[in-house]
């Protein structure tokens, strides 16, 4: 919105240059209220499930984010493109819309610099307890004297794991 447009459509606010910007409010059949809470729960049973997840994980033996990260960056440069992060969906034998890629992509990114590094991929892909969050950075990588393939960093179990959780992003 510009200045000009606000400055026609909003009275003037108490502070000079400022504006009272109106505030629609618009009332809610009681179906529409029955859909948003029915939408509402399922996006926080998503969420359960998903921190859920990333506690079995955290408990597994084989697994660390360090580890999990380098699936996406093997050859460990500290960052990982959206080129990168749509390739281990594909090996994966994962094919989610590029769109729906795209979103979960931007949703780690948080820095929105169109790269992933480590600490915004442990933020958004470690537990939110902090327990089992400290736990799971101060892990050391399962692999780190061994040369392995970025798709078989873990046990078929946890990757199983891992697989159910990128499926849930």
């Amino acid at each position: 919105m510009t200045l000009e447009y606000i400055s026609k459509v909003a009275p003037l606010g108490e502070a000079p240059h400022s504006y009272k910007l109106p505030i629609k409010t618009a009332h809610m059949e009681p179906y529409e209220e029955d859909a948003l809470a029915k939408e509402l729960h399922g996006m926080a049973t998503v969420l359960l499930h998903l921190e859920q997840r990333k506690k079995q994980l955290a408990l597994r033996c084989d697994f660390n984010l360090t580890d999990f990260y380098l699936m996406f960056d093997p050859a460990n440069t500290g960052r990982i493109d959206f080129l990168q992060w749509e390739q281990v969906f594909t090996a994966l034998r994962m094919e989610p819309p590029v769109g729906i890629l795209r979103l979960a992509f931007r949703e780690l990114d948080r820095d929105l610099d169109g790269l992933l590094r480590l600490q915004e991929f442990i933020k958004v892909m470690g537990p939110h307890e902090n327990q089992y969050n400290d736990y799971l950075v101060n892990k050391k990588p399962y692999n780190s004297d061994m040369n392995f393939h970025r798709l078989r960093a873990f046990t078929p179990q946890t990757q199983e794991l891992v697989t159910s959780l990128l499926r849930q992003l």
